[in-house]
């Protein structure tokens, strides 16, 4: 009887779990009545009307749970959420449904660095119209990165430029710090750099310029390397000439040869004011007097103001001041331009404690070798 009994219990037990299934089934159909409320939630950086056409739901069309699903998917897969969930009710009228989403919470720029064919406010606004939730951001949890990518390497391959690929990778400004941006960069095609140009540069300071940028003429085009030339190579050579504050803007990039991919480079140059020298001083130094470190620069009240040699002669005195023991001696140079197109220089030093030397020792050599 005992053994009935179990047998009787679980045909019962089977029976109950195949109603409460049945049950649920016929409460939530794979098949719902049209949807006729549409509404998300959640987001400080978007819409409701915006992220309920980003789900790709349709009112007034009949309605799965797959679809909805799907919807989520296409949701979470923009990158800007970290958290998608749904809610839905119906009647014989029809489905309402409520998206509930979290926004991520870091994001960064990002960045074109060597995609010549467009304007960045032109890709920008080709990547929009086929990542709708796409702002010129990305969040830093990765996500929507790969699909940025594909959509540029589509309209690579539209445009006949073939081979090219799109890859992309954080950006960094410093070793250790927080990432600040999100580079894409075009590789396996060649975007040769054909000529360099300076609109608005001073005749005088034309010649130093153009030998300044022979490296650039050849090379490979990257917006970053032609910032670093900007900052590295093309101010110092208008501040040899006196213009202490000269400014170049981010250059244009033209097409010079689609055949090649070949550019054109411009740097607008905003020279300022042509400055001579008016004065030099010096401050907080005592080992050294102020004769013996003018002496270490060629400076002459009345000369055109030449920056550069003033900043070679400031690393001079520095070392001078190294060499002597004072080993975490800084030196540095700051200008006053309250005259009209003259300029005085204030040479400042921290001179630091005076070290002396103590004991030296070899790793890795036996005493004798030392």
């Amino acid at each position: 009887q005992a053994g009935v009994s179990k047998r009787i219990l679980l045909a019962l037990a089977l029976a109950a779990a195949r109603a409460i299934a049945a049950a649920q089934t016929a409460a939530t159909p794979p098949q719902l009545p049209p949807l006729i409320g549409l509404e998300v939630t959640g987001s400080a950086r978007f819409s409701s009307a915006q992220l309920a056409a980003a789900s790709g739901l349709q009112l007034h069309q009949p309605l799965s749970l797959d679809q909805l699903n799907q919807a989520v998917r296409r949701l979470r897969s923009s990158g800007e959420f970290s958290r998608v969930t749904y809610r839905y009710d119906y009647t014989s009228a029809g489905t309402h449904v409520q998206f509930t989403v979290t926004d991520q919470v870091k994001f960064v720029p990002v960045e074109f660095d060597n995609f010549p064919w467009l304007p960045d406010d032109q890709l920008i606004a080709y990547l929009r119209a086929r990542l709708p939730l796409f702002t010129g951001t990305v969040p830093l949890s990765g996500g929507v990165d790969d699909r940025i990518a594909a959509q540029m390497e589509a309209w690579l391959k539209d445009h006949g430029i073939a081979g090219a690929t799109v890859m992309g990778m954080p950006v960094q400004q410093e070793l250790g710090g927080g990432f600040t941006g999100y580079l894409l960069s075009v590789s396996g095609v060649k975007i040769p750099v054909r000529q360099v140009a300076f609109a608005g540069a001073p005749p005088e300071v034309a010649a130093d310029l153009q030998t300044a940028a022979r490296d650039l003429i050849g090379s490979d085009f990257s917006r970053g390397r032609l910032s670093s030339e900007a900052t590295a190579e093309f101010l110092p050579a208008l501040r040899k000439h006196g213009y202490l504050q000269a400014a170049i803007a981010a250059p244009a990039i033209t097409i010079a040869d689609a055949a090649t991919n070949a550019i054109s480079v411009t740097y607008a140059v905003t020279p300022g004011t042509q400055y001579r020298w008016r004065t030099l001083a010096f401050a907080g130094n005592t080992v050294f007097d102020a004769k013996k470190l003018a002496g270490m620069t060629k400076f002459h009240p009345g000369d055109i103001a030449d920056q550069p040699a003033l900043d070679q002669a400031v690393a001079a005195m520095q070392s001078l001041y190294q060499h002597d023991g004072y080993i975490e001696a800084q030196v540095s140079s700051r200008f006053d331009f309250s005259q009209p197109a003259t300029a005085a220089a204030t040479v400042t030093v921290s001179e630091g404690p005076l070290y002396h030397m103590g004991t030296l020792s070899f790793a890795g050599v036996s005493d004798k070798s030392a």
